[in-house]
């Protein structure tokens, strides 16, 4: 199982004076020599998942000092290896989203017509971009991203100089929620994220929400991006940001204003989604989900595209391969006769089990897994020693399900329910109508003396998505 380490470029518009290139391939235990002491070490955020479960962090530092915070046991295996995924989601002011229709599919023919067609959109000569493509789709709009190249040899030579050798380099904005219909508008700090589409987007200032908002709002409206019904904008912040409230009072306030100009009827609905976790964990999180880096825009792609790490070994196996091969013709030729014996025994030892369960639980009428449906009635056994075991637990916040979507039908849709052995805990991922139902239910359980800790709850589409961990 591959862990994926997320590093967040903080310090964004500001390059470190280049860097040697070989630094990209170079051994971890000689990284810090070839590292130029002029050189500062970047402010970063860093978190730690395995699958969508966070195993450590966030955390902020120095980029050098990001290795030596991870836990012992990701250390141990050295860094870099092949079980640990390095992600770096840079800021995409740095980067200019724009589509292109394409003429043709194949590599060569692309690489020569698409400085031409984005001319318009370049600030700087030709060969000081990066060019980097979404799916490719010939005769409709495919997605492009252009970074200056210096900058993005910086970004990975100082991630490589670290010991933190990434495979995938996303602008933030594309790490935002994202839905059919919908515009987000995610407050990171001091900085705005608005994700316009699969592969659209800018970032801004916070304070400059309100501006930028009806501008791109405006152009959209010109173009008639809107023709096939209203366009939702959903502002993502932490409710106590008042900073992100402020701002999103501001822009409300001007889109009302947008909205009194127009002859027509005003297509966007505006709502405000709290989030539980801080905004780094959102974008994290939203890469993580099936397919997420599939449909993802790496930015390392063509000459910069990085290879998989893989376990490297000096043993000689060809001959080594030939004698075992040998070795196991042999071998299973005396094999294959005891196979039928032994197969003969295990049949005999299976009903002599079978025999011994009934015996020992009479009640139990059809035996299907001797071993399985044992620990079963060990463990329930065994709870009934402690406070609240598995089954109580289970039992309890089942009932309290049931009886709530009896009051309100398909309030509580349950996702996954994991038991924690060693803290005494249920976990149960669910999908619930909003957060107002979600309080409620978290009240009712505390009322019959269980302890409810909701630890993510975040707006998914019509359902809120939400995690409760609950114990004796």
């Amino acid at each position: 199982m591959t862990d994926r380490l997320f590093v967040q470029m903080i310090d964004r518009g500001i390059m470190s004076p280049p860097l040697n290139s070989d630094s990209q391939d170079s051994d971890a235990d000689n990284s810090s020599e070839n590292a130029s002491p002029s050189v500062q070490s970047p402010r970063v955020k860093w978190a730690l998942y395995r699958e969508e479960q966070l195993l450590a962090g966030p955390k902020e530092c120095n980029l050098d000092e990001v290795v030596g915070q991870l836990p012992e046991t990701i250390r141990a295996s050295s860094i870099p290896n092949p079980m640990l995924k390095v992600i770096a989601i840079v800021p995409s002011e740095e980067i200019c989203l724009t589509e292109v229709v394409l003429p043709s599919t194949q590599a060569k023919h692309i690489a020569r017509a698409l400085p031409f067609m984005l001319e318009d959109n370049l600030t700087e000569d030709v060969e000081f971009v990066h060019f980097a493509l979404g799916a490719k789709r010939k005769s409709k709009p495919t997605n492009v991203a252009i970074v200056n190249r210096e900058l993005l040899e910086n970004w990975i030579a100082l991630l490589a100089q670290n010991r933190l050798r990434t495979e995938m380099l996303v602008p933030d904005v594309l790490l935002a929620p994202i839905d059919e219909k919908v515009w987000t508008v995610l407050f990171c700090d001091d900085r705005v994220l608005l994700r316009t589409g699969q592969k659209n987007g800018l970032a801004f200032q916070a304070d400059q929400t309100a501006t930028l908002l009806s501008a791109t709002l405006e152009d959209a409206i010109a173009g008639n991006q809107f023709t096939d019904g209203d366009i939702t904008i959903q502002f993502h912040y932490v409710e106590e940001d008042e900073k992100a409230n402020l701002a999103v009072n501001l822009a409300e306030n001007e889109l009302i204003a947008l909205q009194s100009s127009e002859d027509r009827e005003f297509p966007v609905l505006v709502e405000r989604q709290y989030i539980s976790t801080s905004a780094f964990e959102v974008l994290c999180e939203n890469l993580c989900t099936a397919n997420a880096e599939k449909d993802s825009l790496n930015l390392l792609q063509g000459e910069y595209k990085q290879e998989t790490i893989k376990m490297g070994s000096k043993f000689k196996w060809k001959p080594a391969a030939a004698l075992f091969t040998a070795w196991m013709v042999l071998f299973l030729g005396g094999q294959l006769g005891q196979t039928y014996y032994y197969n003969q025994k295990a049949d005999a030892l299976d009903d002599q089990s079978i025999a011994h369960f009934r015996t020992l639980f009479p009640h139990v009428k059809k035996v299907r897994n001797v071993k399985k449906q044992m620990s079963s009635f060990i463990r329930q056994a065994g709870g009934a020693d402690t406070n609240v075991g598995f089954v109580p637990l289970l039992g309890s916040t089942g009932q309290f399900v049931y009886n709530f979507n009896k009051k309100k039908k398909e309030t509580v849709i349950l996702k996954r329910v994991t038991y924690d052995a060693k803290q005494g805990g249920l976990r149960v991922d669910m999908l619930i109508s909003d957060f107002t139902d979600l309080e409620t239910l978290k009240n009712q359980i505390e009322q019959s003396g269980l302890t409810v800790t909701i630890d993510a709850a975040t707006k998914d589409a019509d359902k809120v998505k939400a995690r409760l961990r609950i114990k004796g």
